[in-house]
């Protein structure tokens, strides 16, 4: 990755110490009026909306958590792309004794608690030094078009990213103990309540921690968990775990910016799942081979890796919050040679395409393509900078 030239350096440095409070002033006014609508919108969608896309997903688990839990099958008669055995134990304390209404409300209660978790760990891990700062990092994550999504669908990304984040940073810390490697375990399990959002996280991190025993636990508790759940049912745990992946190999579509969309717009709908594990265990590779590259290089690598590897929606956008500070991280570190100039521009590029509407998506061209197209390259310019830092034996570690 070739760099800025000193001149220019010197250049953008004094331009932004003349213009970066009133610019950061200005970017938290802006992004605070975008938060209020979105937010606004988006939990009126979760908690009162009677239309057909008022929380959608949510009352999709509900309906299966329901269904789980009464004996009713769930992957031979239910037509979508469901979760794995051991998401429904952890969806019925939310979803399975309620009503729709109150489970609606109740769902937006923990949505608001785990915002205001993961927005505390992004703000510690940011390094933001000043008060502006900080609301900065706050209001990005408020304002995030994918963030009002996941809220409204009654998506569960933003309930999964800080028990994820809180596992990672427990990894790297150097002090070791059962009591801290079940902690480990519990938030891992959690995390893989939806493992197509959060397994590159864990394999990355089995690989890159060198401890093993908080893996080994995570996998000894996913099948306690895994068996329980299935005494609900009226099939032997593995024959659920295979329906599983058999209907989540069947409704492909509906994605987009990541492989699986890209292959089938390529008509190569069989190689969707080879694919998808040959770039998990490249993933894999590449952290162990960068383990000392920092953890937030590698949380940032990994965040990219989760979001393109297989099928998502625009809701696991939020995904791209973790890119995001971490750059903004190493843009306040000072790296030398211009790399803390390129962290910063590309995460200004970062807010400003996670900004743009959902219903870009679907509009017709080259709308479409340009919002498809334009994250994509957003998102591989942050993996190929990531990638560089991570080689870069000049850099400061993070």
């Amino acid at each position: 990755m070739s760099l800025p030239r000193a001149d220019a350096l010197t250049q953008l440095r004094a331009w932004w110490n003349r213009a970066g409070p009133g610019a950061l002033t200005a970017a938290c006014a802006v992004l605070a009026v975008l938060a209020l609508l979105k937010l606004g919108t988006e939990f009126y969608r979760l908690l009162l909306d009677a239309g057909p896309t008022g929380a959608i997903d949510l009352i999709f688990r509900f309906e299966e958590t329901h269904r789980w839990f009464s004996g009713q099958p769930v992957y031979t008669e239910l037509h979508r792309i469901t979760y794995p055995p051991a998401a429904y134990p952890f969806l019925w304390p939310i979803l399975g004794w309620l009503a729709l209404p109150p489970a609606r409300w109740l769902f937006g209660l923990t949505a608001v608690l785990m915002l205001a978790w993961l927005a505390r760990l992004l703000v510690k891990a940011s390094g933001a030094s000043t008060r502006t700062e900080r609301l900065l990092v706050v209001l990005v994550v408020l304002s995030l078009n994918s963030v009002g999504v996941a809220i409204g669908n009654g998506q569960l990304v933003l309930h999964l990213l800080p028990p994820t984040l809180t596992a990672l940073f427990l990894l790297h810390d150097s002090r070791v103990g059962w009591g801290r490697d079940w902690s480990i375990a519990g938030l891992l399990l959690v995390a893989l309540v939806k493992p197509t959002l959060t397994l590159p996280f864990v394999w990355m991190a089995f690989l890159s921690s060198r401890r093993f025993r908080p893996f080994l636990l995570t996998g000894v508790l996913y099948a306690v968990v895994t068996l329980f759940a299935s005494r609900f049912q009226h099939d032997a745990p593995m024959n659920l775990i295979r329906q599983w992946l058999a209907q989540s190999a069947e409704y492909l579509d509906g994605g987009y910016g990541d492989i699986q969309s890209g292959l089938l717009s390529l008509g190569k709908p069989a190689w969707v799942q080879p694919a998808a594990l040959l770039v998990l265990l490249a993933a894999g590779l590449w952290a162990y081979r960068y383990r000392s590259a920092g953890l937030w290089i590698q949380i940032g690598f990994g965040a990219l890796v989760a979001r393109m590897w297989t099928y998502h929606r625009v809701y696991d956008d939020a995904l791209i919050l973790l890119p995001l500070v971490a750059l903004f991280r190493m843009a306040k570190e000072g790296r030398p040679k211009g790399a803390d100039v390129i962290a910063a521009l590309l995460f200004a590029l970062g807010v400003v395409a996670m900004l743009a509407p959902a219903r870009l998506e679907t509009a017709p061209p080259p709308l479409s393509w340009l919002f498809v197209w334009g994250h994509v390259a957003v998102w591989l310019a942050m993996l190929a900078y990531f990638w560089w830092a991570a080689r870069a034996p000049t850099i400061q570690r993070s």
